[in-house]
């Protein structure tokens, strides 16, 4: 993978705040480059070399209170909640911990959770490993916390490496994101595109490969990555992230960085349907939409009008007046008239709900949704 496309991808994942994982060879810089960002950002570095450590560095050391088991967190968790700024924590060499290690980091990777100490919330999560194959004592990844990260290659190209050299090596720029409202409906119409895919193509919701882990001829860090609702979820976000991302000079993110990362987490056939759906959808802005700014396209597929539905809906009820309720309904009749009523008829129920107080349908309204909103209503 290009060096540019692998740091975009890995600031991607720090900037929403996702747990990442590099894999490649010793030597590459998979430490230096998450220490480097967390001095750039003014973020807290903790580095925990998870093949040395024991279990209860990460699930506690226990004692007895009152007749009550607790559990002591070790320092390294404590610095983390001290700090007076956001941390990072770098989980060295997984791919050298024993299955019990493994075990022992699915809660301050997934929950932030370390003995009986919460971690900021936060708190990022960067792992580094070498392949199995050429890890000292290296042990498979189990599947359990396999789904918990983004998985990403990372190898330093010569070309990288001679601008290294000569002018400094680069650090990850993050990304700039949208205001919080405007954020919340790009990630739903993400949410939205996932969950219509995957009733397309409902084996791809959860789906462990056969061969799970790594192929030592040709590896990838895809070989980890496979769908799960929770990867779903987590690719949903990523997908979100990079429609509305840019960089600092307003430039788009690299093309490379979205397929890199749903790659690394839910794996690259389910990735690539994915990518090849979203493509073939086309759909309209629903905002120009329902603002009258846009003319609403002729849809056949089913997954197509969902999709345009669902996103209509959420933009109306993002800034509802009249004048979008109405429009919202010229699209329905649009459908119905095409005969997809069956496709329409939830939208259509929730659009007689949200009726402002004082307007009434238009008579194309009437023509076309007053068959539906009788039954509706009886």
């Amino acid at each position: 993978m290009e060096y540019k496309v692998s740091a975009q991808a890995l600031a991607v994942c720090v900037a929403i705040n996702y747990p990442v994982l590099l894999w490649g060879p010793p030597g590459n810089g998979k430490t230096t480059v998450a220490s480097e960002i967390a001095r750039t950002y003014n973020l807290h570095l903790e580095v925990v070399i998870a093949s040395i450590r024991d279990p209860s560095d990460f699930s506690g050391i226990p004692y007895i209170h009152e007749g009550s088991a607790h559990f002591i967190p070790p320092r390294w968790a404590h610095a983390v909640v001290n700090s007076e700024v956001a941390s990072v924590v770098v989980y060295d060499e997984i791919s050298t911990a024993t299955p019990a290690l493994q075990a022992a980091l699915l809660r301050p990777i997934l929950e932030r959770v370390v003995g009986d100490l919460e971690l900021p919330a936060a708190t990022r999560s960067i792992g580094t490993a070498n392949p199995p194959s050429i890890a000292a004592d290296g042990w498979e990844l189990s599947p359990p916390i396999a789904n918990r990260f983004v998985h990403l290659d990372w190898e330093l190209d010569a070309e990288t490496v001679k601008s290294g050299f000569i002018d400094g090596f680069t650090v990850p720029v993050m990304p700039l994101f949208p205001n919080e409202a405007r954020m919340a409906g790009i990630r739903q119409n993400s949410k939205t595109l996932v969950g219509i895919f995957l009733g397309t193509r409902p084996e791809l919701v959860s789906h462990l490969p056969d061969s799970f882990g790594a192929n030592a001829r040709n590896f990838a860090a895809s070989d980890y990555a496979f769908p799960t609702p929770r990867a779903w979820e987590t690719a949903a976000s990523l997908h979100a992230a990079c429609v509305a991302g840019r960089m600092p000079d307003r430039s788009p993110l690299h093309p490379g960085v979205l397929p890199a990362l749903l790659r690394g987490t839910v794996g690259v056939a389910a990735a690539t349907e994915f990518l090849s759906f979203v493509e073939h959808l086309d759909l309209p802005n629903p905002n120009e939409l329902l603002d009258g700014t846009a003319a609403m396209p002729t849809f056949t597929r089913g997954d197509q009008i969902e999709a345009v539905m669902s996103s209509v809906n959420y933009a109306y009820n993002r800034k509802a007046t009249n004048e979008r309720w109405v429009r919202y309904g010229d699209i329905l009749s649009q459908f119905v008239n095409d005969g997809r009523a069956d496709a329409v008829y939830r939208y259509i129920s929730l659009w007689n709900s949200a009726r402002p107080h004082g307007v009434t349908p238009t008579g194309r309204h009437v023509t076309a949704l007053s068959n539906i909103l009788d039954e509706l209503e009886s």
